[in-house]
């Protein structure tokens, strides 16, 4: 199990990144820019930091609200790395942490207490989504 800088602090932050942050700050925190671009049916852009491993979201003020991090990114939560390619051994270790994922049957797998979700469609996982206190996560 490895720590390396970033730590998912529940609500709070991922590695550099802290919700609530603005654009600018981020990409200083990244030491890059990122590629704007519209996921989904989101009414905000997203910005894309290949580099860094992750895709950030704001809310409508700007703020940082939600992050997805995939490889090169290493999120980890309690010394647990949770882009491990097995699935099931992040879950094992997690739940010898306490932690119980819901599953929403479409390859999400979330800690909804823990703020913070793997994206694991068939057992491997693909990439991991954290996100601030009071989040809509379909819950």
């Amino acid at each position: 199990m490895a720590d390396n800088g970033w730590a998912v602090e529940p609500f709070d932050k991922v590695g550099p990144l802290r919700f609530g942050m603005a654009r600018g700050e981020v990409r200083e925190a990244l030491g890059e820019e990122g590629r704007e671009f519209r996921k989904g049916f989101s009414e905000n852009l997203t910005e894309a930091y290949n580099s860094a491993g992750v895709h950030v979201y704001y809310d409508k003020d700007g703020a940082v609200e939600f992050v997805e991090a995939f490889s090169p990114a290493q999120p980890t939560y309690q010394g647990v790395e949770l882009l491990q390619p097995d699935t099931s051994s992040i879950l094992d270790e997690l739940n010898k942490r306490g932690l119980t994922a819901r599953d929403d049957g479409e390859g999400g797998l979330w800690f909804d207490d823990h703020g913070f979700a793997l994206f694991a469609p068939g057992g491997k996982t693909e990439g991991v989504s954290i996100f601030r206190r009071g989040y809509d996560t379909g819950a």
